[in-house]
C-alpha cells in the first residue's frame, strides 16, 4: 500500500487549550499514556540517550534502513530529545530539530519534528501520542511558533493537529 505524506505545520502561537481542544480522539491516548504512568523526561541522562539510541537502531533494522553514522541523541544545540519512560526503561523518544528547512527567510521562529522511535512491546501504553502532546507543549514552552510537523501521512487528514 502506498501513503502520500505531506508537512503539517502546528500553530504554536495558539493557546495550549486550543492545541488540545484540536488532537481530538487522541486525548484519549494521551490520558491512557498517563494513567498507565509513563514518565516523560525533557532532559534526559546520558543512560537515557543511550536507551534511546538502541531504540533507533532496532527502529533503522525493522525497516532495513541504513544507520545514520552521525545520527546522535547527545546534547546539542541544533536538537531537543525528550524520552518516555516506563518503570524506570526508556521505551520512546522524540527528537526536534531546533530550525526548519521551511523558514527560509528566518521571519519565523519554526522547529521541526525529526525522528520518533518504540518499543513496540509498549504500544498498547499510547506512548507516541503523550509524546508528540508534551513535545508540542516543549516547544511551544521554548518560544517557537511553528511546528514543522515532517511526514505526516494525508490518510489522518485535516488540520493543525488532527
Amino acid at each position: 500500500m502506498f501513503i502520500e505524506y505531506s508537512t503539517m505545520l502546528i500553530n504554536l502561537k495558539k493557546s495550549e487549550e486550543e492545541l488540545w481542544d484540536q488532537i481530538g480522539n487522541v486525548r484519549t491516548d494521551i490520558r491512557k499514556a498517563q494513567k498507565n504512568e509513563v514518565e516523560i523526561v525533557l532532559s534526559p541522562s546520558e543512560s537515557d540517550r543511550s536507551e534511546a539510541y538502541d531504540l533507533y537502531l532496532t527502529m533503522m533494522k525493522k525497516k532495513f534502513l541504513p544507520v545514520e553514522t552521525t545520527y546522535s541523541l547527545d546534547p546539542s544545540p541544533e536538537h531537543e530529545l525528550i524520552v518516555a519512560k516506563y518503570q524506570g526503561k526508556v521505551i520512546s523518544y522524540i527528537r526536534f530539530h531546533l530550525h526548519s528547512k521551511i523558514d527560509l527567510h528566518g521571519k519565523a521562529k519554526i522547529c521541526a519534528f525529526e525522528t520518533i522511535a518504540s518499543d513496540d512491546a509498549f504500544k498498547h501504553l499510547s506512548v507516541n501520542s503523550l509524546l508528540y502532546w508534551e513535545g508540542i507543549r516543549h516547544m511551544k514552552s521554548l518560544g517557537f511558533e511553528y511546528l514543522n510537523f515532517n511526514g505526516v501521512s494525508y490518510q489522518y487528514g485535516g488540520s493543525d493537529l488532527n
